[in-house]
């Protein structure tokens, strides 16, 4: 297991566009370590998702902990989604505003405006072609993973800052936590 430190806020390579896996070098050593990393990386107690850009990797794969938002994987033996070169080909014009956090700067919580669903073309980790429909959370997740590949942070998304405060005191307000990594 190799869990990698998440880069954080103020490192150049959250603010990069991360390059595309080709076919030639999905199955890579190095496309296999990532993956690998991404997964031990995640951890499930306080993040739904991570970008290979946050464990210094700038490459186009992201990692979902689908029990952060679809229950029905809290009874499955691999929780983890993997995506290679995932892009959002299509979402709906319903928008909906939630808070969300990162672990790249996770002293901070704010509230985004985010399509309630999305339609997402990827390769899985074995290559496959999948096509993934996501709605409410899980649809969140897509889109804040996606950006992060794109040197997007949600502070970008923010349309008022006002709503912007620390995790600790978000969690007095909301008691909750915040919606996504």
């Amino acid at each position: 297991m190799s869990i990698i430190p998440i880069v954080q806020l103020g490192n150049p390579i959250l603010r990069q566009k991360a390059s595309e896996i080709s076919r030639k070098d999905l199955f890579s050593k190095e496309t296999r370590r990532v993956i690998r990393d991404l997964k031990d990386s995640l951890d499930p107690e306080t993040t739904a998702g991570l970008a290979a850009p946050q464990i210094n990797q700038p490459v186009r794969i992201i990692a979902l902990q689908l029990t952060a938002v679809l229950p029905i994987y809290q009874r499955t033996r691999n929780p983890v989604q993997v995506l290679i070169n995932p892009r959002i080909i299509d979402f709906s014009q319903d928008v909906i505003e939630d808070w969300e956090g990162c672990v790249s700067f996770d002293f901070l919580r704010g509230l985004v405006a985010r399509h309630q669903s999305v339609i997402v073309e990827a390769w899985d980790k074995q290559g496959k072609e999948i096509t993934i429909e996501a709605f409410d959370l899980h649809a969140r997740l897509l889109q804040h993973e996606i950006d992060h590949l794109d040197g997007i942070l949600y502070l970008d998304r923010m349309t008022d800052f006002k709503s912007l405060m620390s995790t600790d005191e978000f969690e007095k307000e909301y008691q909750n936590g915040a919606s996504v990594d």
